[in-house]
């Protein structure tokens, strides 16, 4: 129809849905096409004569129940008043904050975003992230490890020997230093230190997996000490050498660095020791991100 001024934003639906039925004389319970609340949504009509409602019949839902089976061959059929509705479609952009009840928007209601879609500008500075941050993450764990080293003797002339060892937990760009207190006698020897992927317990003259220089062999070994120790008594002498080691991706759980010696000469008296005066050990801290690939650990050129 036509209207004065603006058109409404809303329909009506102005007519009454009439349903209906074939009574057999027996069938009480029938089957509405539209539910209704209750039977005074509902007129009943049989033989054209209007039915009374919640005496002649009852209604719920799709179901309508006559107290009495029509008897077959008479015009029956109702019309539901409940039908009668308006629907509006509100204007774009009119729905506000206030008119949401709360909790009423779901996870299922919003669309996924993309993993790149919230950066730094989105995050307030000063952001508590306390208990937000999964297990697996960034910790500092992640970023420092130490050990503390046994006593532990090195008296033969040329054997290897480790003297204590540092699990480094991730891949990365890391700075690694040893504290060393060496003790000896009265023996005049040189002292090399090295770096492995193994320990050298039990070899002799042979070095296995020393960690060198990328591309490099044996003349780019990360070889930190080589120190001519003179005396003529027992002495002490605390160093702490220190490396810049590259641990790759492909070791994703980090590996296991050691620290070994090589005496050119028999002292009983040698050791690195660890006592009141001095406690050896390793300590490492990352100090950058890994783009290196692969499983072996190499050491930076200085």
């Amino acid at each position: 129809m036509p209207f004065i001024g603006t058109t409404p934003t809303q329909g009506f639906v102005s007519s009454f849905p009439k349903q209906s039925f074939t009574p057999d004389g027996s069938t009480t319970v029938f089957t509405l096409t539209n539910p209704v609340a209750t039977a005074n949504d509902l007129e009943v009509f049989v033989g054209n004569v209007r039915q009374e409602p919640t005496t002649a019949y009852t209604a719920a839902g799709t179901t309508l129940t006559m107290s009495e089976a029509p008897a077959s061959g008479l015009n029956f059929y109702v019309i539901n008043k409940s039908f009668a509705q308006v629907t509006t479609t509100p204007p774009v952009n009119s729905i506000s904050t206030d008119k949401i009840v709360n909790s009423a928007v779901t996870a299922a209601k919003i669309d996924s975003l993309p993993n790149t879609s919230v950066g730094t500008s989105q995050l307030a500075t000063g952001l508590d992230l306390t208990g937000k941050v999964a297990t697996g993450h960034e910790t500092l764990s992640d970023h420092v490890a130490t050990s503390q080293f046994s006593t532990v003797g090195y008296t033969s002339s040329g054997n290897f020997v480790t003297v204590g060892s540092l699990a480094i937990p991730k891949p990365g760009i890391w700075r690694v230093s040893a504290q060393m207190r060496i003790r000896w006698g009265n023996v005049d020897y040189f002292t090399k230190m090295y770096l492995t992927t193994s320990s050298q317990a039990g070899n002799t003259s042979t070095i296995a997996n020393e960690i060198y220089v990328a591309g490099g062999g044996a003349n780019t070994a990360s070889r930190m000490l080589y120190e001519r120790v003179s005396v003529n008594s027992f002495g002490n002498l605390v160093i702490e050498p220190a490396w810049i080691v590259d641990v790759p991706t492909g070791l994703t759980s980090g590996d296991t660095i050691y620290f070994s010696l090589q005496p050119n000469g028999a002292d009983g008296y040698a050791l690195n020791n660890n006592d009141a005066n001095g406690r050896p050990g390793a300590h490492a801290i990352k100090v950058a991100e890994t783009t290196t690939s692969g499983s072996t650990i190499t050491t930076r050129s200085f």
